[in-house]
C-alpha cells in the first residue's frame, strides 16, 4: 500500500492558498481516478503545522511503511510552478513537513515539492497563507498536469496505475 499525503490547512478560509498546494493537488488526483486500490489519496485534517498527528493515524492503522509515503506540499525555495520529487531530505524548515518527520520518526520518505516562490514584500508566514494570484491561477492546472505525469512516471507508483 502506498499513502499520498497533501499537506495543507483545513477551512474555506485556506482553500485556494499556497499553502494548501499538497491538498490541491491531492483533489485533482481523486478527480483522476488513476489509481489502483494500493493507492490512498488523504489530506491532512488539522492545520499544516500539526500534519504529522492525522498522517500518523492513517500510517498506523494501515501499517504502511515509510518507503511507500510520499508527500505533497507547498515549497518556497523554488519558483512558482517548479517541481521536484525527492526521497529521504529534511523538512528544510517547512513546518508542515517536520511535523510528519517528527510523528513518523523518519524523514525516509517521498516529498513531492510544489514550488510557490517568495514574496519580496510579506513574511514567509503570510506569504503562504495568501491565495494564488490571477496569473498562477491560470497556471495551475499546467502544474498539476506536470506533477501528475512525474507521479505516474515514479519508481513508487509506476506498478499502481490503472
Amino acid at each position: 500500500m502506498v499513502l499520498i499525503f497533501g499537506l495543507g490547512n483545513q477551512g474555506d478560509k485556506y482553500q485556494k492558498t499556497r499553502h494548501n498546494f499538497g491538498h490541491i493537488l491531492i483533489e485533482k488526483l481523486l478527480e483522476k481516478d488513476l489509481f489502483t486500490n494500493d493507492v490512498l489519496l488523504k489530506i491532512n485534517t488539522g492545520f499544516m503545522n500539526k500534519s504529522g498527528i492525522s498522517f500518523k493515524k492513517i500510517v498506523s492503522y494501515y501499517k504502511i511503511k515509510s518507503s511507500d509515503i510520499l508527500i505533497i506540499h507547498d515549497d518556497m525555495d523554488f519558483n512558482f510552478g517548479e517541481i521536484k520529487l525527492d526521497y529521504n531530505r529534511s523538512s528544510a524548515g517547512h513546518n508542515g513537513v517536520q511535523s510528519v518527520i517528527d510523528n513518523l520518526g523518519s524523514q525516509e520518505f517521498y516529498r513531492l515539492r510544489l514550488g510557490i516562490g517568495k514574496s519580496e514584500t510579506l513574511p514567509g508566514e503570510k506569504y503562504v497563507l495568501e491565495r494564488f494570484n490571477q496569473t498562477e491561477v491560470e497556471e495551475i492546472n499546467n502544474i498539476i498536469d506536470k506533477a501528475i505525469d512525474l507521479l505516474v512516471k515514479s519508481d513508487l507508483l509506476n506498478d499502481k496505475i490503472k
